[in-house]
């Protein structure tokens, strides 16, 4: 039996609900990964946490490519404090979870430069940076979670 794991969107309010429940079915889930171990069935414990895995970093990959398309469709109607605002939600999404071991990763310095930009007022620059940022970590993220593709990240 197959349960669908739900990941609150930050981008929506009133998500207090879904993350109780999520929650819960996290705890019920873990409960029955534990259960599966104690029992000798340590097989099926790993595979269920594979699935489990699979599906929370799907979602996770869903809800931050989602804002990035929302974060660009802001920056081609030119509203930049907007996309700069959506797009450090999408960063927010992905976190640190695009990192895979011999990436060589220079967003961070990047991230830094659009917020300097930002605190200028130039809105504009920082959201254009940004996007660069969450678009190299979408693919990074991409690449680790989909057959250990490992491609150069600019």
């Amino acid at each position: 039996m197959h349960q669908r794991l739900l990941v609150a969107d930050p981008l929506n309010e009133g998500d207090a609900e879904v993350m109780a429940k999520e929650m819960c079915m996290m705890n019920n889930f873990l409960m029955s990964v534990l259960l599966a171990c104690s029992s000798g069935c340590a097989f099926a414990a790993q595979e269920g946490l594979r699935g489990a895995e699979a599906c929370i970093e799907n979602r996770i990959y869903a809800r931050a490519m989602k804002a990035y398309e929302k974060g660009i469709a802001a920056l081609e109607r030119k509203d930049f404090g907007s996309a700069a605002q959506i797009l450090d939600d999408g960063l927010g999404i992905l976190g640190d979870a695009y990192l895979y071991e011999g990436l060589v990763d220079d967003t961070g310095m990047k991230l830094v430069l659009a917020e300097v930009e930002e605190s200028k007022g130039a809105f504009e620059a920082a959201a254009k940076m940004k996007g660069r940022v969450l678009d190299s970590r979408l693919i990074a993220f991409h690449a680790r979670i989909r057959c250990n593709e490992k491609p150069s990240v600019e």
